[in-house]
């Protein structure tokens, strides 16, 4: 191979931090790292193999991307909800993660709605 060749093989930059986020409102997106292609000026059209981004999807994101989406987004992703913070002159909407009910919350939860109708 000469060495012309070898200059132009594409390589990918080193991966970024995971700061960025899939969703930037709603709570349920997932930091995100990216990486550039860097491609030799002087050398024809070429493409990196592989990824340009990788989800980290066993984290969270920052809390700054728990604010409300604006229409036509859902306020809140599927498995959030929406909260209201009232303590303030500017009151701010969130979402925050529904917790799963456990059994012992349901059987109460149930126990209380059927006295609540035998009454």
């Amino acid at each position: 191979m000469s060495s012309l060749s070898l200059s132009c093989i594409p390589s990918w930059s080193n991966w970024s931090t995971y700061s960025s986020c899939t969703e930037d409102c709603g709570g349920c997106g997932k930091p995100v790292s990216t990486r550039k292609c860097i491609i030799e000026k002087d050398c024809p059209e070429q493409e990196c193999l592989g990824d340009w981004q990788r989800i980290k999807n066993d984290t969270e994101c920052d809390a700054a991307y728990n604010i409300a989406c604006k229409a036509p987004k859902s306020l809140c992703c599927e498995g959030y909800k929406i909260v209201i913070d009232r303590n303030s002159t500017n009151p701010k909407i969130t979402c925050a993660f529904k917790k799963n009910k456990t059994v012992n919350e349901k059987k109460k939860l149930k126990r209380n709605t059927l006295k609540h109708y035998h009454l």
